[in-house]
């Protein structure tokens, strides 16, 4: 039996390092997938039930994935954000905007006439009370709606404030661009969280100039043949 080479040591302690690692990143890898699949149902169910409280419980459970984001932030980071903006769009679509949470809900108080029956007034005042049961419930959830916006806005410019340290900014921005479709949440995006990042004008500029650039080079009049034709 040959005797065991020292010089085997460092590259047995670099295989184990690496399989470690490798390990670590397929476990994260299945995190990812299990938190994705979670929020989709969890938005599923809340298009179902329209319970304010899923919503709030699945955005929530993005923070134990996001909080290992150091471990892989070219990983973690982009598929959280993705998450986040696709919980608050859908908090945006229910929201009713129309509605002032900053005022207390009308109680209804039914109108008063002694011409009537005790039947009649227990039936009266029955439906105002499903009444104000229904207006609380509708201020509750415009509320928590609310709340979940405003807080999750200010994750969004924090985790850009984080993209812009790591030098990644103009990445998160992409994640935004390709993530978002509703026109109202776009807009909150932009007035409540971009407006701290002037840096964004100038990726969106660079972009609009390579589309620009993309969209000469196939016109007819950017064509040296179609040139050479009209000459």
């Amino acid at each position: 039996m040959k005797p065991f080479s020292p010089f085997l040591v460092p590259c047995i302690l670099g295989m184990i390092v690496t399989g470690s690692a490798l390990a670590d990143a397929d476990n994260l890898s299945r995190e990812i997938q299990a938190m994705a699949s979670q929020v989709q149902e969890s938005i599923k169910k809340y298009d179902e039930e329209k319970n304010t409280d899923i919503l709030l419980k699945a955005y929530k459970s993005l923070a134990k994935v996001g909080n290992r984001w150091k471990e892989n932030p070219t990983l973690v980071r982009p598929s959280v954000l993705k998450w986040q903006l696709i919980i608050l769009e859908t908090a945006t679509r229910n929201r009713d905007m129309s509605y002032d949470v900053d005022e207390p809900f009308q109680v209804y108080v039914p109108p008063s006439n002694e011409n009537l029956k005790y039947a009649e007034l227990r039936i009266m005042f029955e439906e105002a009370r499903a009444e104000n049961n229904r207006r609380e419930r509708k201020f509750n959830s415009e509320k928590r709606l609310q709340r979940l916006l405003d807080t999750g806005l200010n994750d969004i410019e924090g985790q850009l404030n984080l993209g812009r340290s790591l030098g990644v900014l103009s990445s998160d921005i992409s994640v935004i661009r390709n993530t978002v479709k509703d026109p109202q949440f776009m807009k909150e995006i932009e007035q409540e969280v971009l407006v701290h990042f002037p840096e964004v004008s100038a990726v969106d500029a660079n972009e609009d100039r390579r589309e620009h650039r993309s969209t000469d080079s196939t016109t007819p009049d950017s064509c040296p043949a179609a040139q050479g034709r009209e000459k």
